[in-house]
């Protein structure tokens, strides 16, 4: 099972119920892992009152190995922690601005195709109604 809770709006409890469903399940016997995504103002740590040595920024932007950056509470719940550290973040999406630019020049390519594919459809509804898309198209 993979659960992901997100948000688009801060303050609104992600990490509390994140924190407090992984450990009810981890106390239940399932094996939890918690991937804290929020690399500007992280604090799963903080809730659970431990410390990280490495973070999920260790990983991205050094290439540490994800094994050892996982902080094991309990038998059954393992946290991989981000950072609290904003420039860690700004030194990652800096590195990889031409990965950034390819992505959402891609993105706008999908999205121009998608408009033209509905536009066509648009006038296929329109002028196939009346008998008159193949001379559109021709």
């Amino acid at each position: 099972m993979k659960i992901c809770v997100s948000s688009g709006k801060g303050g609104v409890g992600k990490t509390s119920i994140v924190v407090n469903l992984a450990h009810c399940l981890a106390e239940k016997g399932k094996k939890v892992l918690v991937v804290d995504g929020d690399l500007g103002l992280a604090n799963v740590d903080v809730l659970l009152g431990i410390s990280a040595t490495k973070t999920i920024s260790d990983v991205m932007d050094r290439g540490a190995d994800p094994l050892e950056a996982l902080i094991r509470p309990s038998d059954n719940l393992a946290i991989l922690p981000a950072s609290s550290v904003p420039l860690i973040w700004s030194r990652w999406v800096q590195k990889s601005r031409n990965d950034w630019v390819d992505i959402l020049t891609t993105l706008a390519v999908i999205l121009m195709c998608y408009w033209l594919i509905q536009r066509l459809v648009l006038v296929h509804q329109y002028y196939g109604s009346m008998g008159l898309w193949t001379e559109v198209l021709w």
